[in-house]
């Protein structure tokens, strides 16, 4: 469509002046040219969209990283320093900063094992005396050769005292050291090895 019209238009162009007693001005053709740049335009959007949603997605692995570096090098270190003071606040502060993995449509498998390039760990922080789970125990896992940063993970644990690390990609077999604190009891820790594509289950903790 686009060079049906634009060659017609160089034609009428070129004879605009025989045409005019056919009522063929430049108006109407200039008109006729504003009406195909906007056909072009319409044409083109969907295409423009896909590829804005591709660099959206692929920019969002960044913004996400860019936003738990924030929550947890200034929102929790604030939020732990008003957990004496505002206990409500801190509580309610510890139960929303838990990211909850909707699932999607899949097979109803609770435990899905890991990507080929995958982690999964799960176990349990409980207390020693009572042998009961301790919900909110903040879980920390990074590389002992790269120490804690950017690349340190935690979750916080659930009601019942379970925790699940899953970590999509993993570049080489590492040994982390798992770190787990709450409130009321003194901080644990120990080193686990682990490989790509492997599930630990039974990380278990007494505090």
């Amino acid at each position: 469509i686009e060079a049906f019209l634009n060659h017609r238009i160089d034609i009428v162009n070129s004879n605009i002046a025989a045409l005019a007693d056919y009522g063929i001005t430049a108006t109407l053709v200039s008109q006729l040219q504003d009406a195909l740049t906007d056909y072009l335009a319409f044409l083109s959007a969907p295409r423009g969209a896909i590829v804005r949603r591709s660099v959206n997605t692929a920019n969002l692995k960044a913004l996400f990283k860019t936003a738990s570096a924030h929550l947890k090098n200034v929102v929790d270190p604030l939020m732990v320093t008003l957990r004496a003071t505002q206990p409500d606040l801190y509580k309610e502060y510890t139960r929303s900063r838990i990211v909850i993995d909707r699932k999607g449509p899949g097979n109803g498998d609770d435990n899905p094992p890991p990507a080929p390039n995958g982690l999964r760990i799960s176990g349990t922080v409980r207390s020693q005396n009572g042998n009961t789970g301790i919900p909110n125990a903040l879980v920390r896992a990074y590389n002992v050769m790269q120490g804690p940063g950017a690349g340190t993970m935690e979750v916080f644990t659930g009601a019942d005292g379970s925790y699940l690390i899953a970590v999509n990609e993993l570049s080489e077999p590492m040994t982390i050291y798992m770190e787990v604190s709450a409130a009321g009891y003194p901080s644990q820790g120990r080193n686990l090895n682990v490989a790509p594509g492997q599930t630990y289950q039974g990380e278990d903790f007494n505090l």
